[in-house]
Parts: structure tokens; C-alpha cells; sequence
């Protein structure tokens, strides 16, 4: 389960037009903060410095805005990339001095994205067929599941020592690389598992659990291609079923709603892709069935802008 994980802060600002605000004004601490500057026409620039290395989801509400009126609608929302983005601003309006009262939240990850469907390469490529098996139900492939059924994903039978590949392209996010113990329950989720979190360009993310110790190809913040290796299959000694790695894709849904705190605007919802392999060129994976994975340029350049494949088509010349 990928619990959705975001970060709150009030802030109480009072300033009159005879208060010289030259200074960013800290909003947030953390690794998001939002700030504003405020020029000669007394009209405040909002902005979020997002000093990690992935994707946040900031909301800005007003409780207090007077004689100021925002260029946009309240409460803002905003997915902002890691480094510095404009947020909106407040222009004065009236004779009277103003004051305002605002807090700030932000979530780990891109809220609400337009899901790309595209075709996913089997996450095992050595041309041997691997049995899939879905841990819990899951409903037709390319739909949304219910927060109930977060728990779900795809167990993917392998051999120890069978390399794990990038299922879709996107930037790494997250590696847990030294934390697979043994002795763990067959169907509990545990935080004491190997991990490693791919975001896709549509803000998916797609997570990869159940791999050898110290085996990660990969670091924080590496971008890869679809059938890049990223780990190693581990002996699974420690699990009924043996060898195996695990996977699902999921994204973050976020509804401001008056009245309910902002623990309550967020939820993790689980999308289930389409494959290209051998077996089904149509994507449909079948739990108990056998797929061998196929890679070919097009799969893996599927995404890509006309430059990042001019680009990609001149290192494999190289």
C-alpha cells in the first residue's frame, strides 16, 4: 500500500502599504516552500521552491484576503516540478490595507494525471515464458481500481538471479536497496522489502518490490528507458512461492473539499497497464498464464519527443 503522504503548514501575514516586503516571505519548510515577493505596485507574486528531486502537489488556501483579489481561483492547485514555479498572484483592489491569512499543503507526487494508455514491456526479458499471478482480484486491464483493492499487485515468477527491468520508462524516484528479510508473511505488506519507484511521464508511478539485497542498478533521480535493468531477482527462499518480484502502478487523486481536513483530500488509486509480449500483443495478462517479455525500439521509444529519439537512435549507433 502506498499511503499518501503530505505536508501542512499555517502562515499569518499582515502588511499594509506602507510595510516594504522586498524579502521572500517563507510559507513552508520542508522540502516545498512556497514563498511570494511583492513589487513597486504592491501586487504579490507566489511561487514554490521544491528542493527535491521529484514531482509535488501544493494547495494554497486563503481563511483572510482583503482589499486583494487572486488571478485565479482559490484554493490553488498546482503540480510543480522539482526547482522553482510560479504559483499565481494577488492584486490590490480597493483604498484599504491588505491583510491576508493563508496555509499551504503539499503532496508527495502528481496529483490528478491525464493517464497515457500505452503499452508496458514485461519486467523480465530473457525469452523464457514467466508465470503472472494477480495478488488479490483486479478489474479489466486498463482501469481504475477502488482504494480498497491499493493492497493489489502482480507477482511475477523468476529465478534467482533473473535481472528486472523497467516495465515503462520515467525518472527513479525511490530506492530501497538493503531492507529484503526474510520470515515475512506471504500477503503482508511489510516496509522491511526492496523497493524501487519509477515515475512515467503521465505521473504514474510504477513500483517494483521483492528483489535481491544490494542488487539495485539504479539511484535516486536516474532516468531510464523501457528494459533497462534496475535489480536482481532474488531466491525467495523466505516465500512460499519461491522466487518472484512483485509489481503495480499507481497514482495520487486529489479533492480539496470544504469542511474535511486535507488528510482526507488525497488517496492512492491503482491503474492496471497493458503488456506487449509474445503471448498477447493486446496487453491483456491473465492471472495463472505465462508471458515472455519482448522488447523492440518502438516499445521503448514509444514516448519519446522527436529529439530524446534522435538522441537515443544516436547512442545506440555509437
Amino acid at each position: 500500500m502506498h499511503m499518501t503522504e503530505f505536508n501542512f503548514i499555517r502562515s499569518f501575514l499582515l502588511c499594509t502599504t506602507f510595510l516594504l516586503c522586498v524579502r521572500p516571505m517563507l510559507a513552508q519548510s520542508g522540502e516545498l516552500r512556497v514563498r511570494f515577493d511583492r513589487n513597486e505596485r504592491n501586487e504579490y507574486q507566489f511561487y514554490a521552491e521544491n528542493n527535491s528531486n521529484d514531482w509535488k502537489h501544493v494547495i494554497v488556501q486563503f481563511s483572510q484576503l482583503d482589499y486583494l483579489a487572486a488571478n485565479t481561483k482559490m484554493p490553488f492547485q498546482k503540480n510543480v516540478p522539482p526547482g522553482r514555479s510560479p504559483l499565481f498572484k494577488l492584486k490590490p483592489v480597493g483604498a484599504g490595507d491588505p491583510r491576508f491569512d493563508y496555509s499551504s499543503t503539499y503532496y508527495n507526487g502528481v496529483a490528478n494525471p491525464e493517464i497515457q494508455d500505452v503499452l508496458y514491456v514485461f519486467p523480465v526479458l530473457d525469452d523464457k515464458p514467466h508465470q503472472v499471478r494477480r495478488m488479490t482480484k483486479l478489474k479489466e486491464a486498463g482501469q481504475q481500481t477502488n482504494q480498497q483493492e491499493s493492497m493489489t499487485m502482480m507477482s511475477i515468477k523468476t529465478e534467482e538471479g533473473d535481472t528486472i527491468r523497467a516495465a515503462r520508462g520515467g525518472m527513479i524516484v525511490k530506492v530501497v536497496n538493503e531492507s529484503q528479510k526474510g520470515g515475512q508473511a506471504e500477503y503482508t505488506y511489510t516496509r522491511d522489502r526492496n523497493e524501487i519507484r519509477i515515475r512515467h511521464k503521465d505521473g504514474t508511478v510504477a513500483s517494483y518490490t521483492v528483489f535481491e539485497n544490494n542488487s539495485s542498478f539504479v539511484e535516486e533521480g536516474d532516468f531510464v528507458n523501457a528494459g533497462d535493468p534496475i535489480a536482481i531477482a532474488s531466491s525467495g527462499e523466505e516465500y512460499r512461492t519461491g522466487s518472484h518480484t512483485r509489481f503495480q502502478v499507481y497514482y495520487l487523486l486529489v479533492d480539496v473539499q470544504k469542511g474535511f481536513s486535507s488528510k482526507d483530500w488525497s488517496k492512492t488509486e491503482l491503474y492496471v497497464p497493458r503488456f506487449y509480449t509474445k503471448e498477447s500483443n493486446e496487453g491483456k495478462l491473465k492471472s495463472g498464464n505465462s508471458y515472455t517479455g519482448v522488447l523492440s525500439e518502438e516499445l521503448i521509444m514509444q514516448e519519446m519527443s522527436k529529439r530524446e529519439k534522435k538522441k537515443y537512435l544516436k547512442s545506440k549507433s555509437q
